[in-house]
């Protein structure tokens, strides 16, 4: 099968969807090319060496997150599909003007489309989201979904959330979850050793680690007044707040600890090189999210930790196995009560751990997972 997977910032560190999909494809013995832009991380994109062809697009303009291909780029994307006929476009996502270009061109090729609404402008902030929202409602419902054959979700509780927002067909629509490489994000000693003694963090510390960007609709202030009084309480607790953001919250983050008397158990730690996360995750006991949850707790639960995460049906599939809590977001005493059972309990924090690393290896594995999106691509053929 000939595949090709749209996306218009293609981020090979960063490990996200699109390029375990393509490299497991690949592995399959299907041919994979993935479609993207041209950026200013190219020169450290091209020194990955890839199983599969990556076609890096030049835009006309660009509305962040999307691109707008260029006259050239459009004429690139159109000799393809003339000269390889691929079988499959997967688009991500699936509104996006390059999905668009894929889709005004089937005549051409004969390829059937399928896409992905993962994430997108779901949250009105602002008259620009407003805006956003506007247009990828309009193109979906009105051009998109006669136009391609399904529609992946990640979750059961996201296909409903867009069912409210978007007019679409729920008969095209399939969940297909997350995952993790379970070779890479996985339990091991000697890493955990050597990352907590890097960090000043003892072996007999309990660790709670919260992972992503930081910004005030991370509540990460939530997680800092839930465990501070824990903190305070029993000196072996940390707290490892590892991702950047906005410098005022950030400073405002900081000042918190002080202000609750714990700065000396909290460490703010910028990104790492994306090599280095399972090392992080690795020094950690409990891994928490106090709002907007991502991928990262599918890599959090690979290496074999527990998880607390805010009451979300659009990420519940991370937690399907009894391998952590949840609670009602902004709910700080809540989330304190959860933290306290999981840090006095080490048995419990062994017990959801392994389950969490048992989710990975028996469903939330891109290689298991690739597999199923092959399924779709399969029938979408018949």
């Amino acid at each position: 099968m000939r595949v090709v997977i749209t996306v218009d910032e293609f981020l090979p560190h960063r490990w996200y969807l699109e390029h375990y999909l393509a490299r497991e494809l690949t592995r399959l013995g299907h041919e994979v090319h993935i479609f993207t832009f041209k950026s200013r991380n190219d020169a450290r994109n091209d020194s990955i060496d890839f199983s599969f062809t990556v076609h890096r697009l030049p835009a006309i303009a660009a509305f962040e997150p999307y691109h707008l291909p260029s006259p050239r780029a459009t004429a690139h994307i159109v000799d393809f599909v003339r000269r390889k006929k691929p079988d499959i476009i997967h688009c991500q996502p699936v509104f996006s003007p390059l999905a668009l270009a894929f889709l005004g061109c089937r005549a051409v090729g004969g390829h059937h489309v399928v896409g992905s609404l993962i994430s997108g402008p779901y949250t009105i902030k602002s008259a620009v989201s407003a805006l956003k929202y506007s247009l990828a409602k309009g193109v979906t419902e009105r051009y998109v979904v006669q136009r391609v054959k399904y529609i992946f979700v990640k979750s059961e509780g996201l296909r409903k959330v867009l069912l409210r927002l978007f007019d679409l067909p729920s008969e095209k629509m399939r969940v297909v979850p997350l995952g993790a490489d379970p070779e890479v994000f996985r339990n091991d000693v000697t890493i955990r050793n050597e990352t907590r003694a890097k960090l000043g963090i003892a072996l007999d510390d309990v660790v709670v680690i919260s992972s992503g960007k930081l910004t005030p609709s991370k509540r990460i202030d939530d997680l800092i007044r839930a465990i501070a009084p824990i903190m305070n309480e029993n000196q072996k607790v940390k707290l490892l707040i590892r991702g950047v953001g906005e410098r005022s919250y950030m400073g405002a983050l900081e000042a918190l600890c002080t202000h609750l008397g714990i700065s000396k158990s909290v460490s703010f730690h910028p990104w790492a090189a994306r090599a280095e996360i399972p090392a992080f995750f690795n020094a950690g006991d409990i891994a928490v999210w106090p709002s907007g949850a991502s991928i990262s707790m599918v890599e959090a639960a690979s290496t074999g930790l527990p998880l607390i995460s805010m009451r979300s049906p659009i990420e519940e599939y991370a937690l399907s196995n009894d391998n952590g809590f949840t609670f009602e977001p902004g709910n700080i005493i809540e989330l304190r009560r959860l933290l306290r059972i999981l840090i006095t309990d080490r048995g419990l924090r062994a017990q959801m751990g392994h389950r969490s690393r048992l989710l990975v290896e028996e469903k939330l594995n891109w290689r298991a997972i690739s597999r199923e999106y092959l399924g779709h691509y399969t029938k979408a053929l018949e």
